[in-house]
């Protein structure tokens, strides 16, 4: 299963080009975001290739970070929209806490998305013969 990091940023200009600059500086690659903010803070969800050094380089710089596991599915093989992708999570009964979507090397769309029982809907899914991602090299 892929590692998402979440990253407790202030709500100002220039938080997310901080953090992902800090992230270049350790050659540290970003390959999804998505972004959550409130009134003082946001949440900055990302997927690194590195993601053990970007948690320790992060919080180092006074960043609160925390790791969770996400399932990452492509699309294409199975999916003719996003219509039918909601309705097989609909089906496994599933609810989501965080979704986003971004293009592979290869030039696949990925759908990424955080749920309670994680393990559980990665299996349904796999099951059903989607194919689900179970390293970011995959479609790096």
């Amino acid at each position: 299963m892929i590692k998402q990091l979440s990253v407790l940023v202030p709500n100002n200009p220039g938080s997310l080009f901080n953090v992902v600059e800090i992230l270049k500086e350790k050659d540290i690659e970003c390959y999804g975001l998505s972004t959550y903010d409130a009134t003082d803070f946001g949440v900055f969800h990302i997927i690194v290739d590195k993601p053990e050094l970007c948690c320790e380089v992060l919080s180092e710089k006074g960043y609160t970070v925390l790791e969770r596991y996400v399932i990452a599915v492509r699309l294409k093989e199975r999916f003719t929209n996003m219509s039918d992708f909601l309705k097989e999570l609909k089906n496994a009964r599933t609810n989501l806490d965080c979704i986003f979507t971004f293009v592979s090397h290869n030039q696949e769309p990925v759908i990424v998305f955080r749920t309670e029982d994680s393990f559980e809907v990665e299996k349904y899914l796999t099951d059903k013969g989607f194919h689900v991602y179970q390293s970011i090299e995959e479609f790096m």
